[in-house]
C-alpha cells in the first residue's frame, strides 16, 4: 500500500514537472514573438520617422518657389536657397530641431554649366548606427532669369 501511495506521487510529480516545461516552452516562444514584433515595429517607426524628415524640406516655407503668392510643389528658389544657408549658420539651433542629425545637399543640373553641388545643412553624428540617403527630384528656379534647372535634394538621415 504504501509503495502504491508512493508511486502516486511520483507519477504527479512528473506529471507537474512536464506541465511546467510545457509552459516554459511556451512562454520562451511568446516571449520570442513578441520580441520580433516589437523589432518590426521598431524599424517601421524609424522607417516613418525618416520619412518624415525627409518630406520636411518640402514644406519648409523659406525653400518654396510661388507663383501669384501660391507654392510649387517640388520647386525650390536659388535665391531662397542661397539665403537659408545663410540663415541656418546664423540661427542653427532652430533648424537642428527641425533637421535633426541629417546632412541636406542640393544637387543642380544645369545644361552650361553642368552639376553644381549646394551643401544647405551638415550636422550629422559622429559615431552613427545606420544611415539613409533619401533623393527627391526638384525643379530649381532662378527668379530674375526665369530659368528651371533640375536638381536633386540628397537628404541623407544618420541614426
Amino acid at each position: 500500500m504504501k509503495n502504491k501511495a508512493q508511486l502516486q506521487i511520483m507519477q504527479t510529480i512528473f506529471a507537474l514537472f512536464i506541465i511546467f516545461i510545457i509552459l516554459i516552452i511556451g512562454f520562451i516562444f511568446v516571449i520570442g514573438k513578441q520580441r520580433s514584433s516589437m523589432r518590426t515595429q521598431l524599424e517601421q517607426s524609424l522607417i516613418l520617422t525618416n520619412y518624415k524628415k525627409a518630406q520636411i524640406i518640402n514644406v519648409l516655407p523659406e525653400l518654396q518657389c510661388s507663383r501669384l503668392r501660391v507654392s510649387v510643389r517640388d520647386c525650390y528658389d536659388k535665391l531662397a536657397i542661397n539665403a537659408l544657408t545663410k540663415k541656418i549658420k546664423e540661427n542653427d539651433f532652430y533648424y537642428k530641431t527641425i533637421l535633426g542629425n541629417s546632412k541636406i545637399s542640393i544637387i543642380e543640373y544645369s545644361p552650361i554649366s553642368g552639376w553644381d553641388t549646394i551643401e544647405l545643412y551638415n550636422n550629422p553624428i559622429e559615431k552613427y548606427k545606420s544611415k539613409k540617403v533619401y533623393h527627391l527630384p526638384s525643379i530649381i528656379f532662378y527668379p530674375e532669369k526665369k530659368i528651371k534647372n533640375f536638381g536633386v535634394i540628397e537628404i541623407e538621415l544618420h541614426n
